[in-house]
C-alpha cells in the first residue's frame, strides 16, 4: 500500500473514531432546549481555483478541496470576530446539524448543544462581547464517512461532505482573569462542501502544543494573515497550501 494512502487512512480513521466519541457525548448531554433556529442562508464558498489530487489516492470530492474549505472557514471566523450575524449562515440548520461542542479545559465552561439554538448563539455572542478573536487556522481535510448513523450522518442529501481536523488560537479580554494561559484550541468538524455549512463542531480550548502539526510537512505555520490547509493521503500532505484572509 502506498505510504501516503496508509497514513492518510490512519489519520482519518482516528479522526472518525474521536469524532464519534464526541458525538455520543453531545447526544447524551442534553441541553434542555427545544427551540430551533431558522434555517440559515447557505454560505457561498469563496471562488478559488481547483487543484486536482493524485487520482491514486483516496477519493475526495472536488468541492471539498482544502484551499476552498479553508477559505470558507476563514470567512466564518472573520464574521465571528466582527460579531457579524452573517456568521450564522455558516452553521447548518436542523436536520443536517449534528452537534456543536466547545469545552474550556480546567474551567468546566463552554457549550454543548444538539440543535442550532439560542444556547449556542448566546455563547458565541458572549465570547464576542469578551473581545474574543480567533485566528491562526490550520486544517487537514478528508472525506466524511458515509454512514447512516454517527456524527457525520444527517440531511446532506447528495451533497459532498468533508471531515477535518483543525487547530486555532484566540485572544480575549477575560482569559487572564479566569486564569487561562493557553490560547490554543483543537478539534474535529464536519462540513457540507457544497453549501459551506458546518454541521458538526467538537473542540476544546486549553490544549498543549502539538509535537507535530496537523500538516507536518507544511513549509509555513499559520499566521494572522493566512491559514494552512492540507489533505492527508493526497499530494496535498506534502504541498500544504497557504490561504490568505478574505
Amino acid at each position: 500500500m502506498d505510504r501516503r494512502v496508509y497514513w492518510g487512512s490512519l489519520v482519518l480513521a482516528v479522526t472518525a473514531l474521536a469524532a464519534l466519541g464526541l458525538y455520543l457525548l453531545l447526544r447524551d448531554s442534553g441541553d434542555g432546549q427545544t427551540e430551533r433556529a431558522r434555517a440559515p442562508v447557505p454560505a457561498l464558498a469563496s471562488d478559488v481555483p481547483y487543484e486536482p489530487f493524485d487520482p491514486e489516492a483516496m477519493p475526495l470530492p472536488r468541492e471539498c478541496e482544502p484551499r476552498r474549505l479553508a477559505s470558507v472557514l476563514l470567512e466564518f471566523l472573520e464574521a465571528l470576530n466582527h460579531g457579524d450575524r452573517r456568521a450564522l449562515r455558516f452553521i447548518a440548520p436542523d436536520p443536517e446539524f449534528n452537534g456543536w461542542s466547545v469545552g474550556e479545559r480546567g474551567t468546566g465552561e463552554g457549550v454543548s448543544v444538539k440543535s442550532p439554538n439560542s444556547k449556542l448563539f448566546g455563547y458565541l455572542r458572549r465570547r464576542h462581547e469578551q473581545g474574543e478573536q480567533l485566528g491562526r487556522l490550520e486544517i487537514a481535510v478528508g472525506p466524511a464517512p458515509t454512514t447512516s448513523l454517527g456524527p457525520f450522518s444527517g440531511g446532506h442529501g447528495n451533497a459532498p461532505a468533508a471531515a477535518f481536523d483543525f487547530e486555532i488560537s484566540r485572544t480575549a479580554n477575560d482569559l487572564r482573569e479566569r486564569g487561562i494561559r493557553s490560547q490554543l484550541g483543537r478539534g474535529k468538524a464536519g462540513i457540507n462542501c457544497r453549501t459551506g455549512r458546518i454541521f458538526l463542531w467538537a473542540q476544546g480550548w486549553g490544549m498543549t502544543p502539538r509535537t507535530l502539526s496537523i500538516c507536518p510537512k507544511a513549509t509555513n505555520k499559520p499566521t494572522d494573515s493566512f491559514a494552512v490547509a492540507c489533505a492527508p493521503g493526497y499530494r496535498g500532505v506534502n504541498e500544504a497550501v497557504e490561504v490568505p484572509l478574505p
